[in-house]
């Protein structure tokens, strides 16, 4: 037994063992981040700026949920993949089967099982929250308008996250008689119909 415990933890492992060592101090920053009335989940959404990396994450899931749970998702089935596969392997043929061929199943294998658990939990989330979050909560909460001008007659696409710092695409339009421009910061103001809000950019500036 305990040369069984003590093969199965050499430097072939480090790389997937040091993969749940990350993801459990990341759970102790969110701990204290809460205890302090920070949440690192919507803090960190909000310093990532949207770029076009954003459409080959939105196949892991993001947008339906936070990016902090796909990296949390990811590290943590890469790393009990790949602890997985060599403890199966060791205790069947007695010798660690090589890390480039290991890291690379377990690689696929965290895409798809990332891809596919973040999509579900993207499915709860809303179920749950969907209420609060369409009728309270993203009032008052500043959007950004990105495709289109935003004018009385015709609403624009745009982007808010909520208090989970999940991505909502919606649409908006001017309180007023005005036109928004495209990449404007607007403050969501009333709720006209299931996806659409009237906003108002007058203190824009400021957001």
């Amino acid at each position: 037994m305990i040369d069984l415990v003590t093969s199965f933890w050499n430097d072939t492992l480090n790389l997937y063992i040091g993969s749940l060592v990350v993801v459990g101090i990341i759970g102790l920053i969110q701990v204290g981040s809460l205890l302090s009335g920070i949440s690192l989940i919507g803090w960190i959404d909000e310093i990532v700026p949207d770029t076009d990396a954003g459409d080959y994450l939105g196949w892991l899931g993001l947008g339906k949920v936070p990016l902090l749970v796909i990296i949390i998702l990811f590290l943590s089935c890469f790393g009990f993949t790949g602890l997985v596969i060599h403890k199966v392997f060791y205790e069947t043929f007695n010798f660690y089967l090589t890390n480039l061929i290991v890291s690379g199943v377990s690689l696929f294998s965290a895409l798809i099982l990332t891809r596919k658990v973040g999509n579900w939990i993207g499915k709860v989330i809303p179920k749950t929250t969907s209420t609060a979050v369409t009728t309270c909560s993203l009032i008052g909460k500043v959007a950004t308008i990105d495709s289109g001008d935003a004018c009385n007659n015709l609403a624009a696409e745009a982007h808010v996250k909520d208090d989970f710092g999940v991505r909502h695409n919606i649409l908006v339009k001017p309180m007023k008689n005005s036109l928004i421009k495209q990449g404007s910061k607007v403050i969501l103001i009333k709720q006209e119909s299931n996806n659409t809000f009237l906003v108002d950019s007058e203190f824009s500036e400021f957001l």
